[in-house]
């Protein structure tokens, strides 16, 4: 059982930017000089007029991607719960947590662990700063 959850976990950690970049795709648009804004991946996808019959797609994908969101922040939210549990953990002696949950804090001294909370919320970040419209705002 700590084999699997600490593959997994890696796994999850390695591919989390991406998800969470592929997730957000749909609030990637770009202003156009008819004054319309398009998807940035999905040209034909008019965004934000979602009373016109042009918009509804966007729409759509607008929900699915918030539904969507809950697995990257689902993931933040374990990642706090475990960094919180970590010290009481580690003065327990708990050998199956922390081999469990190695992908995590591995990296860091053990009065570190909580780095990984700025690790996951700059990759959170990374996933939603093309998302802004402003290229002011994303630098």
């Amino acid at each position: 059982r700590p084999v699997l959850i600490s593959v997994f976990g890696t796994l999850a950690m390695v591919f989390y930017i991406s998800v969470t970049l592929t997730i957000l795709r749909p609030l990637q648009c770009n202003s156009n000089p008819n004054g319309r804004w398009t998807n940035h991946v999905y040209g034909d996808v008019i965004c934000w007029e979602w009373g016109s019959e042009d918009g509804s797609d966007h729409l759509v994908m607008i929900v699915f991607s918030v539904l969507a969101l809950s697995l990257p922040i689902s993931m933040l939210a374990r990642v706090v719960v475990l960094a919180r549990q970590y010290p009481a953990k580690v003065r327990r002696g708990d050998i199956e947590f922390l081999r469990s949950y190695s992908f995590l804090f591995f990296r860091f001294r053990p009065q570190c662990h909580w780095y990984i909370l700025v690790v996951m919320c700059r990759s959170l970040s990374v996933g939603i700063i093309p998302v802004m419209p402003n290229q002011t705002v994303q630098i």
